[in-house]
């Protein structure tokens, strides 16, 4: 019943350190403890709780029922139930609010059944991931067909997700969930990132991070951490979403990245930060620390998407497009508005697409429009195209275009 103890010890200081409003006492009395590889595990009651396993497979499951408050240790479990359909790995439902610590140097592994997420949250329930931050824990968490890695399950949000600290893998199956977000058709997401080494996959038409396919986005921050997330859609099927955003289909809400190591792939008519199927929303990144590398999709810009607001304040920006794709702005709709203030941002357009701007499309729509009052600017365009920055109506002083 002691197993790892000094691990244990470690996140039971985490908890005390981290959620200090919840009344806890550091007695190993106060933890109610459960071996997941001797029975399944359902939790009622407030309280504090260690699942524990040795990593051997079971499939024993975790429900937190609706209304609950509790604080959660998983130590080394390992979770399938992958071959059963409408079987969830770790289910919060309802309106519970749940903090998840990772042991130190533990894996915990989640495999849910189709329609589920890996670790799923309810639509108006909470979940908040921490880990020692010298030797965090490891999550993975898959998805079944058409939920997403982490969060909502089919047709479902995910409520809201903070990530703390830990190293996560988040990776949805088949179907347009998305890594870490909403299911298919799951609207309004709602995801927070402040730490930690977060590698999210969302499968189909489904973002990384963000909604799951025709879902839409409402609110993703990721203030620190190292995040890599990509959408694995199959671009040859005409498949894919952002890699942080909306799904295929989606629209976006709200991006705010201000701080931690961010890259982004998106994949077919999707950006790498921005939304699908011509919607931007608003997309802020600032902080001198801040690094961000976006890559779009095959007929989308690599940060953008249509009929929105970028804004960069700050740190390091490198955009990417791909074929007939601009570096940031939009493929075709034109009525982006991109402010640029400051920071370092480097705009690459891919072919027959200008660095800033507009793709392919952009002789026959509404141009963008660009406000550059500070930072340091550079645009190239690809091959085939004319212009690095191509016909934007509002240009302050600095800006240099060298093929205009």
């Amino acid at each position: 019943m002691r197993k790892k103890v000094l691990s244990w010890l470690l996140a039971v200081s985490m908890v005390l350190s981290i959620f200090g409003s919840v009344p806890l006492t550091a007695s190993a009395a106060s933890y109610t403890e459960y071996n997941i590889e001797a029975g399944a595990v359902i939790i009622s009651a407030n309280g504090d709780y260690r699942i524990y396993g040795t990593g051997a497979s079971t499939a024993n499951t975790i429900v937190v029922n609706t209304g609950v408050t509790a604080n959660i240790v998983l130590d080394d479990i390992n979770i399938n139930v992958s071959g059963t359909s409408n079987a969830c790995a770790f289910d919060i439902q309802g309106t519970a609010q749940i903090s998840v610590v990772l042991a130190a140097g533990s894996e915990n592994t989640l495999l849910s059944g189709e329609y589920k997420a890996g670790l799923q949250v309810a639509d108006l329930a909470q979940l908040t991931i921490d880990s020692d931050a010298d030797n965090a824990g490891i999550l993975n968490s898959y998805s079944g067909n058409y939920g997403a890695g982490i969060g909502g399950a089919y047709q479902h949000s995910g409520g809201v997700i903070i990530i703390n600290n830990g190293i996560i893998n988040a990776n949805a199956s088949y179907g347009a969930g998305s890594g870490i977000g909403s299911g298919l058709y799951g609207d309004d997401c709602n995801i927070t990132i402040n730490g930690g080494s977060i590698t999210a996959n969302g499968s189909g038409a489904g973002a990384g991070i963000g909604s799951g396919g025709s879902g839409d986005v409402g609110r993703i921050h990721i203030h620190g951490g190292t995040v890599v997330a990509s959408s694995t859609g199959n671009e040859a099927s005409y498949d894919g979403g952002s890699g942080i955003g909306s799904g295929d289909e989606g629209y976006n809400g709200e991006i705010l990245i201000d701080g931690g190591a961010v890259t982004a792939y998106g994949k077919y008519d999707c950006p790498g930060i921005g939304g699908c199927y011509g919607s931007t929303g608003t997309i802020t990144i600032r902080g001198a620390g801040t690094t961000v590398t976006a890559s779009s999709g095959l007929y989308a810009a690599a940060i953008g998407g249509g009929g929105g607001i970028i804004n960069i304040e700050g740190g390091t920006v490198t955009a990417n497009g791909r074929y007939r794709s601009p570096g940031i702005g939009d493929y075709d709709d034109g009525t982006t508005v991109i402010n640029i203030s400051g920071g370092t941002v480097i705009s690459n357009g891919g072919e027959d697409a200008c660095g800033i701007g507009s793709g392919y499309y952009s002789e026959y729509n509404p141009l963008p429009i660009l406000n550059f009052s500070g930072g340091n600017l550079s645009a190239s365009h690809g091959a085939g195209a004319s212009y690095d920055i191509s016909g934007m109506s509002a240009i302050v002083d600095k800006l240099r275009i060298p093929n205009r």
